[in-house]
């Protein structure tokens, strides 16, 4: 990106920071002289910490290989969609404190230019987005921005995925708003 180098496989680890940041990708070619390749298995160590070393020293992304067009890089990811009634979120995952992290920041909430009714998730209605975990008694299930600013799902002091049962790859957080939006993708 403009700001930063990231070095990791195209396999949708970078898929947050690539939905906020234009990236630049170039392939890195074990062809390139630059590794001393070891097995087969450890790329993070015969590949992905050489080159992150090398960018340290003021080596430059298209010495390790090609420019990888955008059209051939993985597509951004999509965390949410907007619909008839609100926006309908993807979990990106659950902490080891049991809080349902979202893909949707503050931000991406106030451009779709509603106003928050409420949040339901697998039938429990959240009526509010807190500033933090003290502002709900123990125990209480409520939502909140995180430090990277993403929205979670959280109870005070225990665990909203053990509380709701919540499955990462079927359930999903609802936002109702106060105006409709419109059937939109986003």
């Amino acid at each position: 990106s403009e700001r930063y180098f990231f070095v990791a496989p195209d396999n949708g680890v970078l898929s947050l920071v690539e939905a906020r940041e234009e990236l630049r990708k170039y392939e890195i070619s074990l062809d390139s002289g630059l590794f001393q390749i070891k097995g087969a298995t450890f790329h993070g160590r015969d590949v992905f910490g050489p080159t992150a070393a090398w960018l340290t020293k003021g080596k430059k992304p298209q010495q390790f290989g090609r420019a990888i067009p955008p059209a051939e890089g993985k597509s951004k990811a999509r965390f949410f969609r907007l619909t008839a009634d609100g926006i309908e979120c993807d979990a990106l995952a659950v902490d080891r404190f049991g809080n349902v992290i979202t893909g949707l920041t503050r931000d991406d909430l106030q451009q779709s230019g509603g106003r928050l009714k409420y949040i339901s998730v697998k039938g429990r209605q959240i009526p509010e987005i807190n500033d933090y975990y003290g502002q709900k008694p123990v125990g209480q299930l409520m939502a909140l921005w995180n430090s990277l600013g993403l929205l979670e799902i959280s109870v005070n002091q225990g665990s909203a995925a053990e509380r709701l049962k919540f499955d990462l790859n079927r359930d999903k957080v609802y936002i109702y708003l106060k105006s409709p939006l419109g059937e939109t993708s986003v």
